[in-house]
């Protein structure tokens, strides 16, 4: 139930550092309930909410497992494209539908195969808006298993 899409494009002026840009958009793409079980309240649905993130900074890697994206340059917007929701708002007032961000973030990647055929990955992603309670960050942790089965087949045991 998650669309993410996520872009990153670097210059390389280290052997272990690069300038980059990283273009990130989440939301979801199906209904979502406070009670799942009467399907009432409902509390998101596609681009309700969607979160588009564009930042500027450094990219550090110093091998292939890791890699810390650091941006003082970001800008974050937050979408509720759909007046059926009312009761969460994900930060923007009422009658609006968008609200506009400018801070820094901090995007942190570790990849490594467990065995032949599994790998793990974890990813940590911060936010600060520099205009607006700054020592308040938004924190996004992803946590994914990978396990190859065949050709055809995976499975993937993750936690965000």
């Amino acid at each position: 139930d998650l669309i993410d899409i996520q872009s990153k494009l670097g210059y390389k002026f280290s052997k272990v550092l690069n300038y980059a840009a990283l273009f990130d958009f989440k939301s979801q793409f199906y209904e979502g309930y406070s009670d799942p079980q009467t399907q009432t309240n409902l509390v998101s649905n596609f681009m309700a909410p969607a979160f588009l993130t564009f930042s500027l900074g450094v990219d550090y890697k110093p091998n292939k497992h890791l890699s810390v994206f650091v941006s003082p340059i970001a800008m974050k917007s937050t979408y509720v494209l759909n007046d059926s929701i009312s009761e969460v708002r994900y930060g923007i007032d009422v009658n609006e539908t968008s609200r506009y961000e400018f801070g820094a973030s901090l995007l942190g990647v570790y990849k490594i195969n467990l065995f032949k055929n599994a790998n793990y990955e974890t990813k940590l992603g911060l936010y600060s808006n520099y205009l607006h309670n700054p020592q308040n960050v938004d924190v996004n942790w992803q946590n994914a298993i990978k396990l190859k089965i065949n050709d055809y087949m995976n499975i993937c045991i993750g936690t965000n």
